[in-house]
């Protein structure tokens, strides 16, 4: 369960490859970024959608989770100076 409320703060790409950013309320410098992105087939025909979580700091990627809630809490942490 996340301590801090997040709201959605951006949105930009397409149906196939997009980018959603969400931050904490009042703390800008730590962003999450669920990117969703195709990801080819091993044998070249088609692709499948692949969607992860990235929480970016300064903009630089700091650490890459599966799940927003996890992305969020880690980023929470980072916050609170517990990592």
């Amino acid at each position: 369960m996340t301590k801090y409320n997040w709201k959605k703060v951006g949105k930009s790409g397409d149906e196939k490859q997009m980018t959603v950013s969400y931050q904490m309320e009042g703390k800008p410098h730590i962003t999450v970024e669920s990117r969703r992105r195709q990801i080819p087939h091993a044998n070249g025909i088609g692709s499948w959608t692949f969607t992860s979580y990235f929480v970016v700091m300064g903009g630089y990627d700091i650490a890459e989770k599966n799940r927003l809630i996890d992305a969020e809490e880690y980023a929470e942490k980072l916050e609170d100076g517990e990592l």
